[in-house]
């Protein structure tokens, strides 16, 4: 009976994880749609604006929307572009922002006339063993 309850329980919690699921999923395959059209409103709203203000040469076109575009995909190249995002969002220049860090690139190979630094007997997880008679019950251990 009580077990009976338990397993209630657990499968209303399963039924409850798979909706959101369903839920989430399809919110995110709508993402293009929210985006599109909330920026499609936005153009329109903010180009009435401005044609009512008297600046029709300033409305936003294809092509001020491209550079948005352009300047969009090197900004987020950066490491650190969620760090500015406030500032490429109000617009500041990419060339004002300081320069990204520096990345950090190991060397992959050893320099010519120097050797290759030999694993230690405990690095990458285990004890690869002596040869050893001692060593014959440990499964990592090469045969001898």
């Amino acid at each position: 009976m009580i077990q009976d309850e338990k397993l209630k329980g657990v499968g209303n919690v399963i039924s409850t994880v798979w909706k959101n699921q369903e839920t989430l999923s399809k919110s995110a395959e709508r993402l293009d749609e929210q985006f599109a059209v909330l920026a499609r409103l936005s153009i329109r709203g903010m180009n009435d604006i401005l044609i009512r203000m008297g600046a029709d040469k300033e409305v936003i076109t294809e092509v001020v929307i491209e550079t948005a575009f352009k300047e969009w995909q090197v900004f987020r190249s950066r490491s650190d572009f969620r760090q500015f995002m406030l500032e490429w969002f109000l617009g500041k220049p990419l060339a004002d922002l300081p320069p990204p860090p520096a990345k950090e690139e190991a060397p992959m190979t050893a320099a010519p006339g120097q050797e290759a630094e030999k694993p230690q007997a405990q690095e990458f997880g285990g004890d690869y063993g002596t040869q050893q008679k001692s060593d014959e019950r440990n499964e990592a251990a090469p045969e001898v």
